[in-house]
Formats: structure tokens, sequence, C-alpha cells
């Protein structure tokens, strides 16, 4: 219990003089003298990061006053909800062994620090550090038996540092370790690039750019591989409108975002934590996508609608390019017996596990920030490695749908998609791994978070890289087949 108790100190001390560098002044900067705004905002276990409460829950932290703060909607959605703190500060000013509130408490048993030391850091007329200690070896008994009569109190210590300001998140990079990370990612990158081209070499271009000497000759030789099923590549596919929802619009996302949110509201709401959001910030939410995201989503559609109704083979002849509708045969044709790897599920499993190899070491960091006590500001690396991701992706799938064609099988589509799509569910399997085996975490509250959010999250990139490896196979089939003669 002492321990339990020492990490809930140490973290709401650190939560409330997180909130140092958001002064009321717009340029941070201070004077000899002057009042240091300072809010508290939630507490909880230190290893569970996602259980938090109000910072003055607590029976024996709450001053007999303190003003609320008015929160952004950002920090509703964070579970922050501020409120000023009985500490006072001033800039510069040293103090020791302050009294900040005096408490009795019966009926209870804890055993908690009386104090706490702050070593702030400022590089002239701003605060760019902070050091928070907790008076760990003078602590005070809460017993049952008897009432007890507690005196809190801080230290507040000033030091001149040589940092600039705008520098000051620099200490919580890890720019080396991750830059090294985005070598190996290209690296990888090269070698898929090179054995791509190899095989266009071999194959892709040899077939694509064979002429013909002329048209009585091209109907003796038999057809065979891509060419043979050119009359079912453009076949509607099965659950075609399900398809054009998941690709164009995203309208899929909402609906088990919204069931996600809902519940994970009552879960919180049940253990009366600070992530429970007030029923008029849910409304705001839905609201937001009514009024807003919905009318542009049918706005999308109905431009769409009027654009094309069907697609065009091109056919090129020798003066100029010829569009005509693509003949579509009125029964599939059937598709050869193919090996268990050339199959759906190898071929998926194997498309995404690949681009997945160029992003745990990344994964691992946004993971602990997001969900822990780190802090990310990698911003540029993480761009980086994201448009390697999506080469990677858009090059994984114009081979494997170049490769399934050849096969003669035409049923692209679906797979296309799930081909770039399923590097989501390797990450939601690595947030398996992150949670069991690296983690800390415990309690039904934190798990239930964050495989929740985890959940959107990886259905999200499902669809955005489907959609991304969608794309450049169709541009992929659309150049194979404008390249031969249709009768």
């Amino acid at each position: 219990m002492e321990k339990l108790l020492e990490f809930l100190v140490i973290i709401c001390t650190l939560t409330s003089f997180g909130s140092l560098v958001r002064s009321d002044y717009e340029d941070h900067s201070y004077k000899a003298g002057d009042p240091v705004p300072l809010y508290v905002g939630k507490v909880g276990p230190y290893q569970n990061p996602s259980e938090t409460y109000r910072y003055f829950d607590l029976p024996f932290c709450q001053p007999d006053y303190f003003k609320d703060k008015k929160e952004t909607l950002s920090e509703v959605l964070n579970g922050d909800h501020l409120v000023s703190a009985p500490y006072k500060l001033e800039f510069l000013v040293e103090k020791l062994y302050n009294c900040m509130l005096e408490k009795f408490d019966q009926g209870r048993s804890f055993s908690v620090p009386k104090g706490n030391q702050e070593r702030l850091l400022p590089p002239n007329d701003r605060i760019v550090k902070i050091h928070v200690l907790p008076y760990t070896e003078d602590v005070v008994e809460l017993t049952e038996d008897r009432e007890t009569h507690v005196k809190f109190f801080y230290t507040v210590h000033w030091e001149e540092v040589h940092i600039p300001f705008e520098k000051r998140m620099e200490k919580h990079s890890e720019s080396s370790f991750l830059w090294f990370s985005i070598m190996n990612s290209c690296v990888t990158l090269l070698f898929l690039i090179g054995f791509i081209v190899k095989f266009y070499i071999r194959v892709f271009k040899k077939e694509i750019t064979e002429v013909l000497p002329d048209f009585e000759s091209a109907s003796t030789q038999e057809e065979r591989g891509w060419k043979c099923i050119r009359d079912d590549v453009f076949r509607n596919p099965s659950n075609k409108s399900l398809l054009a929802a998941a690709l164009g619009s995203g309208c899929l996302f909402p609906v088990p975002l919204l069931f996600t949110l809902c519940l994970l509201n009552f879960i919180a709401t049940s253990y009366k934590a600070t992530p429970a959001l007030p029923f008029g910030i849910m409304m705001e939410l839905v609201l937001l996508w009514t009024l807003i995201a919905f009318p542009l989503l049918v706005l999308g559609g109905i431009i769409g609608k009027s654009s094309k109704a069907e697609f065009e083979a091109i056919s090129k002849s020798s003066k100029a390019e010829l569009h005509a509708p693509l003949h579509i045969a009125k029964s599939p044709r059937e598709i050869p017996p193919l090996p268990w790897y050339r199959r759906a599920l190898p071929q998926i499993a194997v498309a995404g596990f690949l681009p997945f190899s160029l992003v745990p070491v990344e994964l691992n960091f946004v993971i602990s920030s997001v969900w822990g006590h780190g802090i990310y500001i990698a911003y540029k690396i993480l761009l980086i490695n994201f448009i390697l991701v999506l080469i990677f992706i858009a090059l994984m799938n114009t081979y494997l749908t170049c490769r399934q064609l050849f096969a003669e099988d035409h049923k692209w589509w679906w797979r296309s998609f799930f081909y770039g799509g399923s590097i989501g569910m390797y990450v939601f399997v690595y947030c398996i791994y992150y949670c069991y085996a690296i983690s800390d975490w415990s309690g039904s509250l934190q798990i239930s978070f964050f495989f929740g959010y985890m959940a959107c999250i990886c259905y999200g990139l499902l669809l955005m890289f489907g959609t991304v490896g969608f794309a450049a196979s169709f541009l992929l089939v659309r150049y194979m087949y404008q390249s031969i003669k249709f009768d």
C-alpha cells in the first residue's frame, strides 16, 4: 500500500506541474516575483495511465476552496479536469517547508508522504524543466482507531539552466535510435524494389510488350495466363456496395467507433474515472459527424455517381487511343486449382507482415507515449516511416495482384483490399503482445480502454491501407489490360 501511495503522489504531482508551461501568459515569460499559474488535473495508479480520477478525490488532499479551470474539448476528451492547485508559486522565489494545508483524518488506513520538493529550472525568464521529489522518508500513518492531524508542506527551489525555451522538449527525443530504424526500413524497401523490378523484367514486361505480327497469327495463338481472363477481370465483385463503402468514404468506421466510445464511457462512469465523457460532449461528437461528415459523405456519393458509371477498356491503335466498353462474359471463368500458399489467406498474411516489419520500433514508441507516460515528439521520423509503409504496400499489392492474374485468378478486388489492410491486423496482434509481455497494466478499466480504442485504430488502418493497396492494384490491372487488343 505504501508503494501504491508513493506512485499516486508522484503521478499527481507530475500531472500538476505538467501544466506549468500552460500559463495565462501567451509567451510563458515571467519576472521575479510574478505568480506562476498552476493547475492540478488527475491522479491514478502509475502503472495504469488510463485509470485516472479527479485530483481532489483523495480524502486527504482536498483544500477548503478551489476553482475549476474552463476546459477545452481536447482536455475533456483526454480526461483532464483542471482546478487551481493549493501550491503558491512565485517566479524565482524560494520556499522552504511551506505549509500547503492541514487535514484531520479518522477511519482510514494509509501511509502518505507529508511533503514534496519541487526543483524548477528556468533559463532567464521561462520555465523549461521541472524535478518533483516526494519526501518518502517522512510519512504519517492514518489508522482506523484514532484521529490524526496531518500537515502537508512543500519546498520550491529554482536553478538556472542554459536550455533554450524552443528546445525544451528535445530531451524526450530518441532521434538517433529512430533514425537507425528509418535506415533499416529504407534498406528493406530497396531489397523489395529490386526483387519486384527483377520480376517485372523477367515476366511482366515481356508479356505486356509482346507485339503480334498480325491479327491472323494472333488468333491462332492460344491465349494463356492473364490474357485469357480479360473477360472476367473487371467483373463486379461480390458485395460491391460494401467494397465501395470501405474504399471511398470510410463510412464503415463511425458506427463501430461510436459503439466502442459508448461502451468504454459506460465502464469509465461505473469507475467514476475522469475518462468518462459528459452526455453533452457525447452529443457534440454525434452532431459533428451528423452535420459535417455525413453531408460531405452524401455529396461525395452524388459526385461519384454522376461522374462515370462503367469501366472502360482502352485499346491502342497505331494512330489514336480508342475507348470502348469492356466486354464481360456471361458466366465467370473457372479458376484453376492453386497450391495452398497461392490462395487468399496465405497471400494476405504475407502482404501484411512485410510492411509491418518496418514499423515495430516506431509503433512501440507511439504506444508508450499514447498509453503511457512517455512524450513523443519525433513527428518527422513518423511521417517518413508512414511514407515508406505506403510505398511498401503499393509495391507488394502490385506484385501479388500480378502473380494472381498470371495464375488465371480474376477475383482480385477484395483480395487487393485485404493485401494492404492486413497490416492493421498485425498492429492489433502487436498490441496484444505489448499489453501482456511489455506493460505492467492491470484492471478492467485500463485493459478495456487500451483494446477498445486500439481496435478502432487498427480497423481504421485496415480501411486506410486497404484503400491504398486497392488503388495500386487497380492501376496495375488497368495498365495491363489496356495493352492488349479486344475483339
